[in-house]
């Protein structure tokens, strides 16, 4: 039988000073909870936990059965704004008192895609659209295949000098001729569609996409393509009932700018990657 028990440091050091109190020995699960709150963690894991199914206590009465079954719910995001905030909830409600977690969240600084926490209708559209572009590129690719293959360029396979045009096409014709359904196969295989309900009520037709999101983006830019990317933060230092903000911006001159009320400041150590735009290291600030 084992005996857990939580001191407080301060009756610890009070009231407990003989070495009985002094002498336990810590489980291994006292470092693993440890670790849960003071490791860092990434924005991905914030936005899957936050778009996952969660169990509800109460239950909801079926009008079928006329009994009461567990609920669930689940929140889902069907269309993206031009400009993305995510507002981390750093409170936790513990014994009757609302304490401040100080856990660090790591968050990209460009090329931030969150097609993976759409709903399912506007996430298979973005993903039939990546698939219908993937498959032109191979079809453009066996095209220049076959242009290489009508060349008959000069090889040396298996210390024998043959043509390119004679090897490629005889493995293409073999192919062909040996397992021509295979290969049709291999040609049409499309991803397969996700199981939702949604997506019965909304097919997805490859010739009318559409664009749920409408952002206005620059001319020849792919609406399809979500990518955001950082260009401002916002701090809080503080409690629940008060305490100040602090905002760090991308400026268009290729720098970070600290804006404290009235004082704005040059953050420094930002590197800027090819091309302009917010970095991927992030400077010395605190977000907690």
């Amino acid at each position: 039988m084992c005996v857990a028990i939580d001191w407080d440091p301060t009756a610890l050091h009070l009231r407990y000073q003989c070495s009985r109190e002094k002498v336990w020995r810590e489980h291994e699960s006292v470092s693993t909870c440890r670790k849960l709150h003071t490791e860092p963690i990434d924005l991905d894991h914030c936005l899957k936990a936050f778009t996952s199914e969660e169990r509800l206590e109460a239950k909801y009465h079926c009008s079928n059965c006329k009994d009461k079954l567990p609920a669930t719910k689940k929140l889902q995001i069907w269309r993206l704004p031009p400009i993305l905030i995510v507002h981390l909830k750093r409170f936790d409600y513990v014994n009757n008192k609302w304490v401040k977690t100080q856990k660090v969240v790591n968050f990209p600084f460009g090329s931030f895609d969150p097609t993976g926490y759409l709903a399912s209708v506007p996430q298979e559209t973005i993903l039939r659209h990546k698939q219908l572009l993937l498959d032109k590129r191979k079809e453009a690719s066996i095209v220049e295949e076959d242009e290489v293959i009508a060349e008959g360029n000069l090889v040396d396979i298996d210390g024998e000098a043959k043509t390119l045009g004679e090897s490629i096409k005889t493995q293409i014709v073999k192919d062909k001729t040996g397992g021509g359904e295979k290969e049709k196969t291999m040609l049409t295989k499309r991803r397969q569609r996700l199981e939702s309900t949604s997506l019965i009520k909304t097919p997805i037709i490859d010739k009318d996409l559409q664009d749920f999101h409408k952002h206005k983006l620059q001319d020849g830019a792919d609406p399809f393509d979500l990518n955001y990317q950082l260009y401002a933060v916002v701090s809080h230092s503080g409690m629940l009932n008060g305490g100040h903000y602090i905002s760090y911006a991308y400026n268009p001159n290729g720098n970070w700018y600290c804006y404290n009320d009235s004082s704005c400041r040059e953050v420094g150590n930002i590197e800027t990657p090819p091309g302009g735009g917010p970095g991927t290291t992030l400077p010395k600030i605190d977000t907690s």
